[in-house]
């Protein structure tokens, strides 16, 4: 049975024909993605997970990245923004890119011991939002506390640096133009029996735009102590029952 396996590499690198392959992945899976727009926005980010079929070696699924610098205060803050982000609805459930995006987490601690560091996400559907609780300890917007004002902060600081036309800061959601990419229906649709899913639930009130391509702004802070004992499984496979001693406890 074919698998995926996954890397990282930079965006400068990819063929034109892995270019066109995403374009098609996306148009898949996307209502409303032009080919010219897709490949303005690729070429905006540095880097790119790609997942292939470990049979045929295709693209099965794709993910990008930028990093964002702000200040809040005399605080520098980098965020890691994953731009557009889809898997092959047969390989749904593998865990690649959680793999290798928090492997890239973890080299950024370790780069820079002594900055702040968060990831940046934004939510067009409830299975982009599930990577924030399956990944992380502490993440905002969430259904069991408020947004902290430190974290209000960053995250209005990076939502208008990056869609400063489009990001409404009272709602903490990036409004969808009209004829915006989003989901097709039937891909990742919310029915009532995904609202018993609080996660799911509060993703469906915060952002009800989503059917018509609105994103929710979320971040969660990179660090050893904030990770989830799911992450720390997912990326370090094997080493996770070596190392569990060394990772620190929820406060």
């Amino acid at each position: 049975m074919s698998k995926l396996v996954g890397s990282l590499g930079k965006v400068e690198d990819l063929s034109q024909s892995e270019r066109h392959a995403m374009l098609l992945l996306m148009q898949k899976y996307y209502d409303n993605v032009a080919e010219e727009d897709f490949y303005r926005d690729l070429e905006e980010k540095e880097l790119a997970i790609i997942m292939r079929d470990s049979l045929l070696g295709e693209i099965r699924g794709f993910s990008t990245i930028m990093c964002l610098d702000v200040r809040t205060g005399d605080q520098p803050v980098r965020a890691v923004f994953s731009g557009d982000t889809i898997v092959e609805r047969d390989f749904w459930g593998e865990n690649w890119l959680v793999r290798i995006l928090g492997g890239y987490f973890m080299d950024l601690i370790e780069k820079y011991p002594l900055m702040k560091l968060y990831w940046f996400l934004i939510c067009k559907g409830y299975k982009t939002y599930r990577y924030l609780p399956l990944c992380f300890r502490k993440f905002y917007p969430c259904f069991y506390a408020e947004t902290p004002r430190a974290e209000k902060t960053i995250i209005d600081l990076l939502a208008l640096l990056k869609y400063p036309d489009k990001y409404d800061t009272s709602e903490g959601i990036i409004r969808s133009r009209v004829k915006a990419a989003r989901l097709k229906r039937g891909v990742a649709d919310i029915v009532s029996e995904r609202l018993k899913n609080p996660h799911i639930d509060f993703f469906s009130r915060k952002n009800p735009g989503h059917i018509k391509g609105d994103k929710l702004a979320c971040i969660a802070e990179l660090g050893r102590d904030n990770f989830s004992d799911l992450f720390y499984r997912i990326v370090l496979g094997r080493r996770w029952r070596i190392l569990k001693d060394e990772i620190p406890e929820a406060d």
